[in-house]
Formats: C-alpha cells, structure tokens, sequence
C-alpha cells in the first residue's frame, strides 16, 4: 500500500527545488558576457557606459521662451542696438518676463558713458567727481554752475547711481538742452557720450574726459552699467551670455574716435628762435609735446618758410618783419608730431619763391600734408582730404586780407586768396 503523505512531501520538495533552479538559471537567450567584452574592447567600453546602457532613461520638459522686458527708460542708442529675436528670446511688453534689461550693476551687459557738458566758450575744463555728486545728492553749491539739465532717460541713469536729487536738476527734452545751457547762465548738462557735439564743452572729471584716449571708464563718475535682472531672482548668466553678441557692449568705442589738435600761428622766428639756439632747437616742446604728439592729426599754422641761406634770428625789434627759419628747426615740428601744416600766413613769401618751393619740399620728404597754400593757385586751392578711424575730416583754407598779400598766382607759390 502505497504512503500518499510521503509522497505528497517528496512532489512538493521537487517542485521547490525546480522553482529554485529557475530562479537562479536564465529566463530567455543568455546576454553578451559584459566582462569579457570590456576586456576585449576596453578602449570602448567602460564602467559608467555600461551603467548608462541599463539605466531608465528620463524625460526632460521642454524649456519655455526666454521673455525679456526691456526698460524703456534706457538711451535710444542702446535700445536700437539690440537683437533679441536673433537669439530666439521673445520681447516682453511687461516686467512679468524672465528677465529685464534696466540700469543696475546687479549683472552688467553693458556700460553706458555720459559727459558732463557746459556751453563751448565756458572757461572750466574739469570739477571733481565729488563736487558733481554733492550737487546731486545735497544740493551743495558750485562755483561752476547753479542748475543741471538732462533728458529723461540720462536722469534715470544718474538717478541710479546717485539716488533721487537734492540740487536743482531738471528734466527737459533731449532736443532743447543745448539751448537751454547756452542761453541761460549757470546751467550746464549731463547728455550720453554719443549725444557730444561741437557747441557742447565737455567737463573733465577727476581729469579724466571720454574725449581723451587715456580714458579710464573704472575711474569715471558717470560710468553706468546697464544689467540683466532675472524678475525671480534666478540666475540670468545664460541669458545674459546669447544676448552680449546681440547689443551694444558701450557707446563709446576708442577704436572709432580720432584726436585733431589744431594750434594758432606758429613761426620759428625772433625770441622763440633765440630761445631754441640757446637752451636747444626742442626746447619749446618739452611741456607740450605729449599732448600733441597723442593727437592722430597735429596741424601746425607755420607761416614762416624754411630757408637754406637763412641767418641768426632776428632781432626782436625790427622795422621790416621778413621772417625766415634754419632748415635744422623743422626738427622742433618733428618732435610734436606734425601731420598737417597750413600755408595761409601772411609771411610765407617773405623769403622768395625759392625759399617757399623749398618748404614744400622739406614737408614732402617729411611725409607731412599741406593745404592753403603750394607751388601753384591750382595746388593751393585744394582742400585737404583725410580718413581716420571711419572718421571723415577735411581742412580748407585760404587769406581772407584784403589785400594780395603772399598770394598763390598760376606760375608762383603762395597762399590761396579766399575768393
């Protein structure tokens, strides 16, 4: 008789043992052994690749456009340089955006120059940037000017370094300051770099002037930056980095501005002449030079010609002025920088057409340009035509006495009559 207890016990540990092997043993067509292919191809496969192969892959949302608002209060200039469409940003007509562009120093993406301006024939050439600031925040008096005028998107510029003003500044149309300055005295301006004009005198400050090739933006009191400001608070380094490229970096580029210093007559004669034979032919330029020989163009008004056979200077009480200069004076012009010379003195003549067809000459082999005057009517009539930096400049001149005085005719050198 067969024990249905013992066999029911020895089914039942079968069964658990095949469940056992199946767990253990492979469910479907064994892998590829990994550790054998890593050994085999170890310069393509590696830990972390493997890792990733059987890792679940997961799903990133997509990323919203990036809305930009643009403060409307920022310089036209600024506003027309840029490109946000380029960069696939949407413009924002509301502060509800991602992020904003406005005056801050929170994220700088760009700096703005403004200038303080006085009408041209004020005598100061520079205040302190301190003294410009007390005005501003604590209405503290100057001997300069009693009123300060600027656009309004200028004083919100200022306004953002300074806080709201204590002085008497004022806010009128970009278009009338100029006037306003001009014909009320005592006020002067706070305009953009961009807006300077040659009725506009610019006010150094700390001595340092945007006009000036030795400009240093970190030292300058109406330095602004403009800044992108994340609206949550959050990082705007991204944005910030795809709009750089797409907008004005500043308004001010060296790399486009060119000097021209024009100075009055100049002649190499008598007590200047004395001057130089004595303490050296140099001498005069010692104190000025720097500042001319910085210029990209030195016009020198030399009325005087040069000569081969020309003597001692002469003296300085003389009854006839008949002029001339030693070739070896010309190396005076040489270590200012000389560029450009005008021929419309009285006193080019003075030494014969010898000593003025000589002149030319010596500017020629000098590389030196010349205009008012030349070897013939035709020569001296022509304007002077330059390009510097993209810059356009141009000199025309000619004697405007009434009588023919050192005159260009067809046949000899002189200065052009202005007709």
């Amino acid at each position: 008789m067969i024990n249905c207890k013992a066999v029911q016990k020895t089914i039942l540990i079968a069964l658990i043992g095949i469940l056992l092997l199946s767990a253990c043993g492979p469910l479907s067509t064994a892998p590829t052994n990994l550790a054998n292919t890593a050994t085999e191809n170890s310069s393509k496969v590696t830990p972390t690749q493997v890792a990733s192969s059987t890792a679940t892959p997961t799903l990133t949302p997509t990323s919203e456009v990036v809305s930009v608002y643009v403060d409307p209060n920022l310089p036209v200039a600024f506003k027309n340089s840029l490109q946000i469409n380029t960069v696939g940003f949407a413009l924002a007509e509301s502060e509800n955006a991602t992020a904003k562009l406005t005056f801050s120093s929170e994220v700088p993406i760009s700096t703005w120059i403004y200038a303080l301006v006085a009408p041209f024939p004020t005598l100061a050439d520079g205040i302190s940037g301190s003294e410009l600031q007390a005005f501003w925040q604590e209405a503290s008096p100057t001997v300069y000017f009693d009123r300060l005028i600027l656009g309004k998107s200028s004083y919100k510029a200022i306004e953002s370094l300074w806080g709201k003003p204590a002085g008497t500044v004022e806010v009128h149309a970009d278009a009338d300051l100029l006037n306003l300055a001009w014909n009320t005295p005592g006020t002067w301006a706070i305009i953009p770099f961009e807006e300077i004009q040659p009725r506009w005198k610019v006010i150094a400050l700390d001595e340092q002037s945007p006009l000036h090739k030795d400009f240093i933006p970190e030292s300058y009191s109406l330095t602004v930056p403009i800044s992108l400001v994340a609206i949550e608070g959050e990082s705007t380094d991204a944005i910030a980095d795809a709009l750089k490229p797409n907008l004005a970096q500043t308004n001010r580029d060296e790399d486009k501005l060119a000097t021209v210093i024009l100075t009055g007559v100049t002649a190499l004669v008598r007590g200047t002449a004395r001057e130089m034979e004595k303490l050296g032919i140099t001498r005069p330029a010692e104190v000025i030079g720097q500042t001319l020989r910085d210029a990209d163009i030195l016009h020198i008004s030399n009325e005087v010609p040069f000569a081969v056979n020309c003597g001692e200077p002469a003296p300085q009480n003389i009854d006839k002025l008949i002029f001339c200069s030693k070739d070896d004076y010309v190396e005076l012009l040489k270590a200012v920088g000389t560029d450009v010379v005008e021929l419309t003195g009285d006193h080019f003549e003075d030494w014969g057409p010898e000593a003025m067809l000589h002149t030319l000459e010596l500017y020629k082999e000098l590389g030196w340009l010349y205009y008012g005057g030349g070897r013939n009517l035709e020569e001296a009539k022509q304007p002077l035509k330059l390009e510097v930096n993209g810059n356009k400049i141009a000199f025309l001149g000619c004697n405007a006495k009434e009588w023919i005085y050192s005159n260009a005719t067809q046949t000899k050198p002189g200065n052009f009559h202005c007709d």
